[in-house]
């Protein structure tokens, strides 16, 4: 269900006396939401502008480029030289918008394929 502020509003359920948890939406303010934010905001960034951006474990930070990478949202523009210390250079290819867009691998009740 829907607000009046488009935010959604968990509903409960009640089945034979039991309360069903509500259906799971695409969770906000999470770590992913961070770094798409910085993503949006920086437009061009390095995997260490994201870290130190957004506080996220290198690990987290990875994990959302590779995945934004495959699914064609960033891509690298400049490649970094690994003797000098240089990283790769990410920009933000295509933005749909301000909310994050989920992973291929999440489900979102009636969206987003």
């Amino acid at each position: 269900m829907t607000g009046i502020f488009g935010k959604e509003i968990p509903v409960k359920i009640e089945v034979k006396g039991r309360v069903q948890k509500p259906l799971t939406t695409q969770k906000e303010n999470t770590g992913a939401d961070k770094l798409w934010k910085a993503v949006r905001v920086l437009r061009r960034f390095t995997r260490t502008d994201l870290i130190v951006t957004t506080g996220e474990s290198e690990h987290n930070v990875w994990s959302f480029m590779r995945r934004y990478r495959d699914a064609g949202y960033i891509a690298v523009i400049t490649r970094g030289k690994k003797r000098a210390g240089l990283e790769d250079t990410w920009a933000l290819v295509k933005d749909p918008g301000p909310k994050r867009p989920p992973y291929k691998t999440e489900k979102i009740p009636g969206g987003n394929g």
